[in-house]
């Protein structure tokens, strides 16, 4: 068992590879993309092949409206990210989003004194990143507040152990309140 898989499990047709990475298979900007079978980070077919992003699609499209917030987790690189992934390039309202990263940060270190990297998904992972959930929560359901939090890295890097999961589930709901409280903020 490869405990690092980052794919689903979904046989890829006519192919002795199985697997799409879902946060590289949302249809925005896919595209770009350079996408190999047997890749870790193979982006899939065509967008929305797998069921996950074609059923995280329906709800979005469903509740974009009313959604003020996006939230995606991911591991493990310590920071607090916001679209775009599949550019260089800043969103319109990237002050917001660096203010709203900036929130969670302030928050963290104050609790823990841990501190997190906050900018572009393309500029703080030095690659771009296309077909992303987050980049497509922000740019097609036009969600204002969009942020990915990579949780906390350590020696043990995807794999802490067990005595250390409580407190990065502190540390992150520290971080998420106070984020969630400047969105509320922003929005009245």
């Amino acid at each position: 068992m490869n405990v690092s898989w980052r794919k689903n499990r979904r046989p890829i047709p006519n192919c002795r590879y199985v697997g799409t990475d879902c946060n590289r298979n949302y249809d925005f900007q896919w595209e770009g993309g350079l996408s190999r079978l047997g890749k870790s980070t193979f982006q899939g077919e065509v967008p929305f092949s797998e069921p996950e992003t074609r059923a995280i699609r329906n709800v979005l499209k469903r509740f974009s409206p009313n959604i003020k917030f996006f939230l995606s987790f991911h591991s493990y690189a310590q920071s607090l990210m916001y679209p775009w992934g599949y550019s260089k390039d800043l969103p319109p309202s990237w002050e917001k989003l660096q203010q709203l990263a900036e929130c969670g940060r302030t928050a963290i270190k104050k609790a823990t004194g841990r501190s997190y990297r906050c900018g572009s998904i393309s500029k703080l992972t030095h690659r771009t990143v296309h077909g992303s959930i987050a980049d497509y929560a922000y740019g097609v359901e036009k969600i204002p507040f969009v942020i990915v939090m990579e949780l906390p890295s350590s020696k043990f890097g995807f794999r802490p152990p067990n005595t250390e999961i409580e407190s990065i589930v502190t540390e992150s709901w520290t971080g998420i309140k106070a984020m969630c409280r400047r969105v509320i903020k922003n929005c009245q």
